[in-house]
């Protein structure tokens, strides 16, 4: 979960922000739609993972039990928002003619 994390500040968003506006050539509507993928594949494995890690309810208790808790929580509403904006952008992609880079500002 915590390379979760990083990827996604570091490497996922920046790209998929800074990338369209700043580096067309960069940003080819396939590359965007390769990280969106990977991102939400990242986040499903994560909080999967950690879910089965968890012990169950009744032998987890204190503060530490609690974190890991609301952190695959969180995970899993990550992952809702990346499988979202992932089928935005294969949507848009299929709808979209033969062009090379993202459609900023359409």
């Amino acid at each position: 979960m915590l390379f979760n994390g990083v990827w996604t500040s570091f490497v996922a968003v920046p790209f998929l922000v800074l990338a369209p506006t700043y580096f067309p050539n960069l940003a080819h509507r396939l590359i965007l739609v390769g990280v969106e993928s990977v991102t939400m594949i990242f986040w499903f494995a994560g909080f999967i993972a950690l879910a089965v890690a968890l012990p169950g309810p009744s032998y987890c208790h204190g503060s530490d039990c609690s974190s890991l808790q609301a952190a695959t929580t969180f995970g899993a509403f990550e992952w809702v928002l990346f499988a979202i904006t992932s089928a935005t952008a294969v949507m848009g992609v299929m709808r979209s003619g033969p062009s090379k880079t993202a459609n900023v500002g359409v």
